[in-house]
This record gives C-alpha cells, sequence and structure tokens, in this order.
C-alpha cells in the first residue's frame, strides 16, 4: 500500500510538497518511435512550487508514458530557455554536465514560472496517436549533480507523425515568419478566444539552436525557419474540423502579447488548415496575418544647446500607424508631433525627432505608440536637462531602482564621443546594447525596458573615450 500511494503522489506531479503545475499545454507533439527526421519543438509553460526559496536550481526534462516507473528519466532531447542568452540544445540531458542540464533561480517564496522545450526522437515512447507526459528532473537546489526530484505533468499530448493518413496518428507541418521577439513563444489555437489549451506552441527565432536536417529536423524547418528571426514551425493534426482559429505569441514569462490573430474559419487566406493532409509539405500562414508586436529596442533623448533630439528603434511591427511624441515639463504631458510608423514590417527601424528652442530646465520625453485600430502603448521615459554644458563624464544610477519593467539610465559627456552603453547579467553575458556611436556634449537619457529578461541583478557599464564606469541596477518581477 505505501508504494502504490507514493507512486499516485508522483504520477500527479507532486512529491514531498514539491509540485509541477502546467498552464500552457499543447495537445500535441510531433514524434515517429524509429528513425524521427522530421523533428520539431514542443514548448509548455509551467510553475514548479515547493522548493527552497532563493535557490539555484539544475534541471533537465524529458518525455514520458503512463507505464514509466516514477524513476524514469523518460526520453527526448531537452532545449533550455535562457532569458539572457541563447538557448541551449541537449542531446543527452544529465545533471553533472555543463550544457546538458538548465539553470532557473526560485524565487522567496521557493517557485519558479517558464517555459520548458522538448525535442522527440525515435525513441519507442513516441508511437503516433500514443499519448505522453512531461517530466522536469531537478537536482537538490544546492549544486548537487545528481537528481533529487522528478516531477511530472498530469495532463498527457498525443503524438503525431508528420503524414498524409486522416486519422489520428498523423499531422501536418505549418509554419510562418512574423516580427515576434526572437526567444518568444508563438501559440496555436482551433479557438478564436484561444480558451482551453493550444492545439500546439513552439518558440520564434532565432533562439540559437541548430534545429536543420543535419540535427534531424524537418525539411521545412530546416530550410525556412530555422535562424530566422521570427519565424517559427510546429504540427496541427490532420483530424481537426476547426482548424487554426487563434494564433498569439507571448513572452518568455508567459504574457500575452497584444495583436493576437483569428480567423473565424480556420482558412487563413487561401490557406486551409481545416483537417489538413499534406504531412512533411508545411502549410505556410501569411506573414500579414499572424501576431507581430511592436518591439521597441530603444529610446535615447540628447541635447544639443537647446535642442533636444529624441532617436528610437524598432525591430518589429504590425499595424502600426506611428508614434505620439510627448514631453512633459510640469507634471503635465503635451503632444509635440507625430512620426509615422512602418506598418507591418520585418526588421529593424530607425525613427528621430527634434523638440527645438528649448529654455534651460528638465524635460521629460515619450512615445505614445499608436496601431491602425487603436490601440495604444506607452514608451518608458527619457529624462534629460537643457541650457547646462556639463564639465565632466559621468553615469547616474539608474531610477528607479529596483524597477519593474523599465528604467532610465543618464550619462554626461563634456566633449562629442564615440560611446557605448552595454547591460550584462550577473555572470557577464551580454543582454542588451542601449547605445553605440558619437554622442554629442551634453546630458543624454536612455530608456532601458526588461521586459524579455528574468528578474535578477544586472550591470551596465558606459564607455566614452577613455572614460569607463559601470553600476548596478535591480530588476524585479
Amino acid at each position: 500500500m505505501k508504494k502504490f500511494f507514493l507512486m499516485l503522489i508522483v504520477s500527479a506531479g507532486v512529491i514531498f510538497g514539491q509540485s509541477l503545475n502546467v498552464t500552457i499545454q499543447p495537445k500535441y507533439i510531433q514524434g515517429i518511435n524509429t528513425g524521427n527526421t522530421n523533428r520539431l519543438p514542443y514548448a509548455y509553460f509551467g510553475t514548479i512550487s515547493g522548493l527552497t526559496p532563493n535557490a539555484e536550481y539544475r534541471y533537465f526534462n524529458q518525455i514520458v508514458r503512463s507505464t514509466d516507473s516514477p524513476t524514469t528519466s523518460g526520453a527526448g532531447n531537452a532545449i533550455f530557455v535562457r532569458a539572457d542568452s541563447p538557448f541551449v540544445r541537449s542531446t543527452g540531458p544529465a545533471m553533472a554536465t555543463a550544457g546538458n542540464y538548465g539553470v532557473f533561480t526560485t524565487d522567496a517564496t521557493g517557485s519558479y514560472s517558464g517555459w520548458f522545450v522538448n525535442e522527440p526522437t525515435g525513441n519507442a515512447r513516441f508511437v503516433p496517436g500514443g499519448y505522453v507526459m512531461f517530466r522536469i528532473m531537478l537536482n537538490d537546489g544546492a549544486g548537487g549533480t545528481s537528481i533529487a526530484t522528478r516531477l511530472t505533468s498530469a495532463d498527457s499530448a498525443q503524438v503525431l507523425n508528420l503524414a498524409s493518413d486522416v486519422d489520428g496518428t498523423a499531422g501536418t507541418g505549418i509554419w510562418s515568419r512574423s516580427t515576434a521577439p526572437a526567444k518568444s513563444f508563438v501559440l496555436l489555437y482551433d479557438n478564436v478566444d484561444g480558451t482551453g489549451r493550444p492545439l500546439a506552441a513552439t518558440f520564434a527565432e532565432d533562439d540559437g539552436t541548430v534545429n536543420t536536417t543535419a540535427t534531424s529536423y524537418a525539411l521545412f524547418y530546416s530550410d525556412s525557419v530555422n535562424a530566422i528571426n521570427g519565424a517559427w514551425g510546429t504540427i496541427i493534426p490532420n483530424v481537426n474540423p476547426n482548424g487554426v482559429r487563434r494564433v498569439e505569441a507571448r513572452d518568455l514569462n508567459g504574457n500575452l502579447y497584444p495583436h493576437e490573430a483569428t480567423d473565424e474559419d480556420g482558412v487563413w487566406g487561401t490557406v486551409n488548415t481545416v483537417n489538413p493532409t499534406g504531412g512533411t509539405t508545411a502549410l505556410m500562414l501569411p506573414p500579414e496575418l499572424v501576431p507581430l508586436p511592436v518591439e521597441l529596442v530603444s529610446f535615447t533623448a540628447s541635447v544639443l544647446g537647446s535642442d533636444v533630439t529624441l532617436n528610437w528603434v524598432t525591430a518589429s511591427e504590425l499595424n502600426n500607424s506611428g508614434f505620439y511624441v510627448e514631453r512633459s515639463a510640469a507634471g503635465s504631458w503635451e503632444v509635440l508631433g507625430f512620426v509615422p510608423g512602418s506598418g507591418t514590417k520585418v526588421g529593424i527601424t530607425a525613427y528621430s525627432f527634434t523638440d527645438r528652442n528649448l529654455a534651460a530646465g528638465n524635460y521629460t520625453y515619450r512615445l505614445k505608440q499608436t496601431d491602425f485600430d487603436g490601440t495604444v502603448k506607452y514608451s518608458g521615459e527619457v529624462l534629460v536637462e537643457v541650457g547646462a554644458v556639463p564639465t565632466e563624464y559621468s553615469l547616474s544610477q539608474n531610477y528607479p531602482n529596483p524597477f519593474n519593467p523599465s528604467t532610465v539610465i543618464r550619462f554626461t559627456l563634456p566633449v562629442s564621443e564615440t560611446v557605448s552603453l552595454v547591460v550584462y547579467n550577473a555572470l557577464g553575458e551580454e543582454v542588451a546594447v542601449l547605445a553605440s556611436g558619437v554622442f554629442e556634449a551634453g546630458s543624454h537619457s536612455v530608456s532601458f525596458d526588461a521586459t524579455a529578461l528574468t528578474g535578477g541583478l544586472y550591470i551596465y557599464e558606459l564607455k566614452a573615450g577613455a572614460f569607463s564606469s559601470a553600476k548596478k541596477m535591480l530588476l524585479i518581477k
């Protein structure tokens, strides 16, 4: 009886107070139990609770069947999601070898929430039409190199082979190219409201891993998706009378980006996703019809005499009508002008606006990004001082600090200088370049949006000629 009780607890994803709650779990996963050369990534989002607070855990994630022992790790490759650097693909997940395990840090309650990605192999567990579950292996949270805990998803996913059969064993590839930020996640639903479990979920490229035919990925993924910023590819079932009716994108924290796309009948333009039979001949959703958030990469302000020049850069735009430029000098905002956007576009776009002939004083600026449908989103704010030419180089402490998700970094230059302002994580890895190029003498302000980063300590460093200065800042999520 004791043995049966323990197995019951483990199979529900809970052991000794530790639990796995999968909140986004797609219904289908690609797979075949012999010679799988059509691999596609499978992503799910979950929360692990009951761990040591503020502790760093090693983990790896694999796939099991309901008949597997609770002490079995399972099969399949793992792709470890990392916010501050490229994802890492492991073909031999293990706790003791760097590159074969992922790392996360729990919060003050002993919990962690994040994305987990699996890659099916040709293991016997991946029988088309069968069902698999998802297991996460953890160490002790204290640097241990062995498995201390195994937690398993409560729900399962059905395995589908890329084939033209019209039954419960087969599926068809589907892909698109979007301006979704790299390392965001794309979800497909069979209903317009996005209720219930999605059909599929995957990440937007370029995630940094090599997913080509050389690593046994499907040909369409290798040729049309891998390493192409914003591209994504996955599988949908051949038996699906609703088709795909909603496509949405989410960030690394599981938050929904705006601009989800919907279709009432599952026919996107001329592409019919209802009961497809393409198999390896993948469907391509028209890029203009899928979710493409406007991604603001940088927003800076520079002072030259009595003029303030604002510069900002986007990495992607969807239905972007443009930007209203707003200024505050005494607590109330006024609109200075409008800069037209690029509509829907993949790739970097630079914008500029100059506010001229200002009196001496302090000024704050922001952007009001507006879609063609009237949806608006505000940028972070930048602050400048007009009228005083700095006599020395300086880098100010960011404000606010701690922050979530945006903060402002200010610096001064006594002369025109080539500047770089770079943000690093606690491991010394570069996570953002906020400024790079020649800046005029004066006071400068840069807005830093850390929405896509995980909470923790970050370092920003200014280099200007022979001057160098670095400071710490704390992102709290």
